[in-house]
Formats: structure tokens, C-alpha cells, sequence
């Protein structure tokens, strides 16, 4: 077996005193035949040495809600502060203030980070109101990409690479260390000031481009490689100088999704497919079963608390798209479905089995398993999709001891059964409907 990784270009020569560093890699080494083992090797090494930790130990994302709808520029204080003791009403972990916070508004506001109008007090209003009702204030910023007749446009122009004197957006210069300098102060004290507990990092352009034109022949790949070297210097000396910070890394949707990265931050919106209606539960099955084999920690958005879709989303966390805002707010199921997945959060951190074939097939079921091997308990979610024919699917849940008794939850049903190991072994899911859901809870019986 040959394998071959590294910068997709480099052909460079350095200057005198100038260093580049190559990209990180992972190797976990594993026998046998079994794919899963490898895999849930590797997620362990990454829980226990990469992911981002405190005191307390794993960073897992939290519980998220927009203030307003996916229309970003209609927030203001006005709209915004009424609704956080309402998302508390509900359990909800993260006041979520997204794009549409800054003069000049979304998109082509990006580059003036400083409130619009609409917040006349600044937003520290918003970070105390989110404290005083017991949750986190995440805030989002784009500080890479700059449009033009923006702040850093006009103050400091040499601070940012263009590709056509007609391009609406440009790409700050993290590869300058003057610029990133500027730019990493202007955001600690940004964090600082409104108390913002969650730094959300997007990314929406394409920086090859721009890297490419900033390079000689001689020199292809070198102001890739010192903007990376820069974007990971500026993340470290944020997290540095604001302890306690956590860093959500979205780039679009889960386009920064990588080895470095996730050493540093966690993606709370892991892909764009979240972004608008109609949902597609399928597409949010296969993410979560499939991102789940590489990467540990990661959420996506939710927008209703029907459990078919809410349970096809969610992971240690959801970001609530809800119209929180609304009289009828369905406050009732809204925090039954926030309980269970708090309830369910510590169970990510185990090992992970797909149980089915991961596929967008509507005809067919998924299904997944997050066991705990050091305690003996874990869940199993069952997902029969709407045009399945089928009732009924057997699997085989993993990691458990065949001679052990387990006591079994049909939480749907608030059935309870004991089985041994070997029986859940040959485990029959039964979803009378569908579309529909199953979540079976288990426990190791003490004896």
C-alpha cells in the first residue's frame, strides 16, 4: 500500500531566513478486518488528544438559537433581546447572533466590524442578556474576506489581495503578519467588549485564486502555505487571550473540516444543506452518519421538533432555526427534544457504529449506534424513511458482552425490556410508520 499526501502545490524556492511547515497528518495503525475498529480508534485519539478541552474535558458543541429567521439583516436589539428569555424557557444553550450584525449588512457589509445602527448600545447588551438567562453568546464574523467600501477596505488597502479590479469581495492578507496582528487585536477585543463566548469563524469564497496570483513561478504554493500558517496563529492567540473562548468553524458549511482545525474549533453548521426548506432528513442522516466516522464533534441545524426530523439532525447539539419569536411557539415539544439531546450528549463521545448501508436511498432505513464501553450503556436510532416498504429491519448492535444482561428503553414507547448481549445481537427494529423513528437506550445490568 502507497499513500501520498501533502499541498496540492508546491514548487518553490525560499527566501534567506524564510521557513514553510507542511501539512499535518494522522496515521492511526490498527489490525484485523473490522473498518469500525480503525475508525472508532481514531476517534478516540482524537476525544483524547486533539479536540478542544477545558478544565471540565471535552468541548462539545451546545444547543444553539437564532434570535430571527435566515433573513440575517433584519436582526436589531429591538427584535433580538425579547427572544432570549424565551429560547431559555426551552433549554436552549447559545444566544445565536449570525451574520447581519455590522454596518454595511450581509454580504457586502464584511469587512466593517462594527455594529450598524440597529445597536446603538454596541452588543453587549445582547452578551449580558444571554449570561443573565444562563446561556452562551456565540457571534458570527467572516474576517477573511473583505468587500469593498468597507472598513479594512478603505483604511487599509494594502491589507487585502484582489484577483479583478470588478471582484465584490477580496481576501485579507493573513499571510502579513502586520495585517494579522490588526486583525487578531480588533477581535479579542471584539469577543472582549460584548462578551461573546463562541467566536464563529466563516469562510465564503475561494481563496486559491488569490493565492495563486500572489505567486511567482519560483514560488507556487508559498502564500498558501503562510495565509494556513497565519489562519492557525491568529485561532491560537484568540483562544490565548481569551480563555474560555471556543471557536465554531463553519467555512460555508463544513469546508474547513480537518485535521488542524478540529484541533482547535468545532463545526456548529456542518454543511449549507441546513440552510433552507424543504428539509431533507436523508441528506442529515448520511452527514451524521457518515461525518461521524471521522469526526467527532459537530452539529447542524434544526427546523421543527418533529422527532423524524429533529433525531435526523441532531448530535450533541442542534442550531434552532425556529420561529422562537412566534405566540404559538411549540414550547411543549420544543423542550422535550432539547432533554433528550442533553440526555443523550455523553453517548457521542463513545464509540460509533452505522448500523445500515449510508445511503439517500428513501426506500431503505438508517441507522446508528453510539456505545460506551467503560460504562456498558449506550443508544441505538432507527430511521425508516417515507417510502420504505418495510416495518421491520434486524441489526446487530455492537461492542457489547453477549453473556451480559441489559436493560432496554423503547423510549418512544416508554417500553422496557432486559436482553442479553447475544440477543441485541439479533436486535428486531420495528417503525410501524413511516416516515418514522425508533431510539432504544440500553444499560449494562449490575449484578
Amino acid at each position: 500500500l502507497a499513500l501520498e499526501a501533502g499541498q496540492q502545490t508546491t514548487h518553490m524556492k525560499l527566501l534567506p531566513g524564510e521557513s514553510i511547515r507542511t501539512p499535518r497528518i494522522l496515521l492511526v495503525l490498527w489490525q484485523g478486518g473490522d473498518r469500525l475498529r480503525g475508525h472508532n480508534l481514531l476517534r478516540r485519539l482524537l476525544l483524547a488528544q486533539y479536540v478542544p478541552r477545558d478544565e471540565t474535558g471535552v468541548l462539545a458543541p451546545l444547543i444553539g438559537q437564532f434570535g430571527v429567521d435566515q433573513q440575517l439583516n433584519w436582526c436589531t436589539e429591538a427584535n433580538q433581546l425579547p427572544q432570549i428569555p424565551r429560547m431559555a424557557k426551552t433549554g436552549v444553550e447559545m444566544f445565536w447572533l449570525d451574520a447581519g450584525w455590522f454596518a454595511g449588512e450581509w454580504p457586502y457589509g464584511v469587512g466593517s466590524w462594527v455594529p450598524k445602527p440597529a445597536f446603538p448600545r454596541g452588543l453587549k447588551p445582547l452578551g449580558d442578556a444571554a449570561h443573565e438567562n444562563g446561556m452562551k453568546f456565540i457571534l458570527w464574523f467572516e474576517p477573511e474576506r473583505v468587500c469593498k467600501d468597507t472598513r479594512i477596505a478603505n483604511e487599509h488597502p494594502e491589507w487585502v489581495r484582489w484577483t479583478d479590479p470588478t471582484d465584490r469581495s477580496g481576501l485579507f492578507k493573513l499571510d502579513d503578519p502586520a495585517a494579522r496582528r490588526w486583525l487578531t487585536d480588533h477581535l479579542v477585543k471584539c469577543v472582549t467588549d460584548w462578551g461573546v463566548d463562541v467566536y464563529r469563524n466563516d469562510f465564503n469564497i475561494a481563496p486559491l485564486p488569490f493565492w495563486q496570483a500572489a505567486d511567482a513561478p519560483d514560488r507556487q504554493g508559498v502564500t498558501e502555505n503562510h495565509y494556513i500558517e497565519g489562519l492557525y496563529e491568529m485561532w491560537d492567540e484568540i483562544r490565548a487571550r481569551k480563555p474560555g473562548l471556543t471557536i465554531d468553524n463553519c467555512a460555508s458549511g463544513g469546508r474547513r473540516i480537518d485535521l488542524e482545525t478540529i484541533s482547535r474549533s468545532y463545526p456548529l453548521w456542518r454543511s449549507d444543506t441546513a440552510c433552507g426548506r424543504p428539509v431533507s432528513s436523508a441528506w442529515d442522516q448520511c452527514q451524521t452518519a457518515g461525518l461521524s466516522l471521522y469526526v467527532p464533534l459537530h452539529s447542524s441545524g434544526a427546523w421543527g421538533f418533529d422527532p423524524y426530523v429533529f433525531r435526523s439532525v441532531m448530535t450533541t447539539a442542534v442550531a434552532l432555526n425556529t420561529d422562537i419569536w412566534r405566540d404559538d411557539y411549540p414550547f411543549g415539544p420544543a423542550t422535550e427534544r432539547l432533554r433528550e439531546v442533553k440526555e443523550l450528549r455523553p453517548y457521542w463521545l463513545g464509540d460509533y457504529y452505522p448500523l445500515l448501508p449510508i445511503n439517500l436511498d428513501e426506500s431503505h432505513w438508517c441507522a446508528w449506534q453510539f456505545n460506551r464501553p467503560d460504562s456498558g450503556d449506550g443508544f441505538a436510532m432507527f430511521f425508516r424513511r417515507p417510502q420504505s416498504p418495510y416495518a421491520v429491519t434486524e441489526v446487530a448492535l455492537r461492542g457489547l458482552d453477549p453473556a451480559a444482561v441489559y436493560e432496554v428503553t423503547f423510549v418512544d414507547t416508554e417500553v422496557e425490556r432486559t436482553m442479553t448481549g447475544a440477543e441485541l445481537a439479533r436486535f428486531r427494529a420495528e417503525i410501524p410508520s413511516a416516515p418514522g423513528t425508533l431510539l432504544v437506550r440500553y444499560e449494562k445490568a449490575s449484578r
